[in-house]
């Protein structure tokens, strides 16, 4: 399939398209259309991004076989229902995180992607950056040691609004599945193990979960713990402890320098972290390579499905007030 064939849709006008539109571009695929069910309030963004085709409800626009390619940025609490509807279309889907909030609903994504030979990927996007590929390297070659603890906090102060998705439990809202979901992504990546057991609990509530703090326990006394927050000055920072040493990464998730900060028998190294390539645009490509190149995915399904099952059974947890062990 060549280049030009390759045409995304988009459906709704989510904030975060503000990113992903010019990743698109800029890797010269075409934006086919974006679907809107408020056209007449969406008048700037589409003339922002120079939208040549608008469909008025979704539906039109996945019905269009010109469109192999969808990206869903819409609340968590609808991903499911439109990747299944995309994936009957026989059509590519990048979703955002987190791509579902049970492993039941993802399993079924995952029979569909097979039944119709298309490729579906969450959007992940710190998964792609350099620093995690550093990491990664550090973390293989044992230089701090085996690791037995991991602590990551993303605090990103949001003021309450009602009209904030974030806000809205029937929307999927709430500090874990917005920003706790990094975290848990990033344990189990660092352990790259099978989780045992998990505890959770909603640290300050309204509405939804305004602050969260979890345990993911592997066995043989490796733990990760993490704390997400609406309510707290921002902070991102991860701090990763060996037998033989220990890794601060200050900012892990949002936008600023990246560094690896590595301390082992009372020596510090850093390790500075260049990624000149927007934070959104490899997971774009990823998708495509994926699905015309045959290339793996960075974000697999089989690494979403352990994190969905991880943020489910850490949010049953907290409703209960106690451990539940994973299967």
């Amino acid at each position: 399939m060549k280049t030009k064939e390759i045409n995304w849709g988009i459906l709704g006008t989510a904030r975060i398209c503000d990113a992903i539109i010019p990743c698109i571009k800029s890797l010269k695929y075409n934006l086919y259309g974006v679907a809107t069910r408020k056209k007449s309030k969406n008048t700037k963004f589409f003339e922002k991004h120079k939208i040549k085709k608008i469909y008025e409800n979704y539906d039109s626009l996945l019905r269009d076989k010109k469109i192999n390619f969808i990206y869903i940025p819409l609340p968590n609490s609808m991903h499911f229902d439109w990747c299944k509807k995309v994936l009957k279309q026989k059509k590519n889907v990048l979703c955002e995180k987190p791509i579902c909030l049970d492993k039941t609903s993802l399993d079924k994504l995952d029979k569909l992607s097979r039944k119709y030979n298309c490729t579906i990927s969450e959007a992940m996007m710190y998964r792609h950056h350099k620093l995690i590929l550093k990491l990664q390297s550090v973390i293989k070659r044992k230089v701090i040691g085996d690791v037995t603890k991991v602590e990551s906090n993303f605090y990103r102060f949001t003021r309450f609004d009602k009209k904030n998705i974030r806000f809205n439990k029937k929307l999927g809202g709430g500090s874990l599945f917005d920003l706790g979901y990094y975290s848990i992504s990033l344990i189990n990546l660092i352990f790259n193990k099978k989780p045992k057991k998990v505890f959770g609990k909603i640290v300050k509530k309204k509405k939804v979960d305004l602050k969260f703090f979890g345990e993911i326990h592997y066995g043989n006394n490796k733990v990760g713990s993490f704390s997400s927050s609406f309510i707290d000055e921002n902070n991102d920072i991860t701090i990763i402890t060996g037998k033989k040493g220990k890794i601060i990464i200050p900012s892990t998730f949002l936008k600023g320098k990246k560094k690896i900060i590595i301390f082992k028998k009372n020596v510090r190294k850093i390790l500075y972290i260049k990624d000149k390539t927007h934070r959104y645009l490899r997971e774009v490509k990823n998708i495509v390579d994926a699905s015309l190149k045959n290339h793996n995915l960075v974000v697999s399904i089989g690494e979403s499905k352990k994190n969905v099952y991880c943020m489910e059974k850490l949010m049953k947890s907290a409703e209960v007030n106690k451990f539940l062990k994973l299967r």
